[in-house]
């Protein structure tokens, strides 16, 4: 697959015009594994998202997706609106192709330079922004489970501390320490 331009399919699939420029990002800066481009038409500017193959899966896409479509509808600004697919234009937002789940939002302008400029005013509404997202997103998930990101960092941290732990000459098993097990005991169900 050709890294800097996304396949034909996934523009046709999108329904981007031939006529539109396609400037690819790369990382983009981001540690998720993804690919970015910006996609410019005659009238709109949208960012074309390649998920790593590694994650997320099916499952956590969609609920991904749900949460955005429902802080975007509860006039949270701060999030971009995902755009459907041609062939589901009732709904479906994210495509497979070649193993890689695609994702096409509208671009969000501007730049994350705090570090450049810092001041309590842009924390104080960089803090609100975030606020006004967790009040929106608090009502979106509705199996009340423990969360999936906690489970999945407890058993990778429980799949390093097996491979480094050993038993002690007294039988005790030697690794996390007490307090860490304490902490993620309850994650274990």
């Amino acid at each position: 697959m050709n890294e800097t331009m996304p396949p034909s399919a996934i523009r046709t699939r999108f329904d981007i015009p031939r006529t539109a420029n396609i400037i690819p990002l790369g990382a983009a800066g981001g540690f998720s594994g993804a690919k970015f481009w910006q996609v410019e038409t005659i009238d709109e500017v949208f960012c074309l998202r390649r998920w790593p193959k590694e994650h997320p899966d099916r499952d956590r896409l969609e609920w991904i997706h749900r949460v955005m479509q429902h802080v975007t509808i509860n006039g949270c600004a701060a999030v971009e609106q995902l755009q459907p697919t041609r062939e589901n234009a009732g709904g479906g937002t994210y495509l497979e192709y070649d193993g890689f789940f695609w994702q096409l939002t509208e671009w969000m302008p501007g730049e994350a330079d705090f570090c450049n400029e810092p001041s309590e005013s842009r924390l104080a509404n960089a803090m609100e922004t975030l606020a006004r997202f967790h009040m929106a997103a608090a009502q979106v998930n509705l199996d009340f489970g423990h969360s999936s990101n906690i489970k999945s960092r407890f058993d990778m941290l429980q799949r390093f501390d097996d491979s480094m732990s050993i038993t002690g000459s007294c039988g005790k098993r030697i690794g996390m320490n007490d307090f860490a097990h304490r902490v993620v005991k309850p994650l274990e169900h």
